[in-house]
């Protein structure tokens, strides 16, 4: 089988237009899977890192260059296979909690000025 496979929502029904509503979608969809075999990551054109945070806190983070990390062209859900999550893991000796660090080091080091400008492109589509 495909080590991991991206189900792009190029032309979606209205509702993946909102960020939380292709996550939503993403944990039905896990319901339906097996979790210990298979995980889903969701990205979207207007994602935002904390979909957990207060309306306030949301208003802050829109201009967080960290968003771009699960951003994409098009809503798209990521099937990835458990066990190579596991072999990453064990690729990184354990220590993958570095990676999300790392994304967001690099990602927030550019302005978002420059990160707009590179997604200008896929916006205006």
């Amino acid at each position: 089988p495909p080590t991991t496979t991206l189900i792009v929502f190029a032309s979606h029904p209205g509702f993946l237009d909102k960020h939380e509503n292709l996550v939503r979608f993403s944990y039905e969809a896990l319901t339906l899977m097996d979790s210990s075999t298979s995980q889903l990551v969701a990205f979207h054109p207007r994602a935002q890192h904390n979909l957990y945070s207060t309306p306030n806190e949301i208003d802050k983070e829109v201009d967080d260059p960290y968003n771009f990390v699960t951003r994409s062209p098009y809503p798209t859900l990521h099937l990835l296979r458990t066990v190579d999550l596991v072999d990453a893991a064990k690729f990184m000796k354990g220590d993958t909690e570095k990676i999300p660090i790392r994304n967001m080091e690099k990602l927030r080091a550019q302005s978002l000025e420059e990160l707009r400008r590179e997604w200008t492109f896929y916006e205006t589509k």
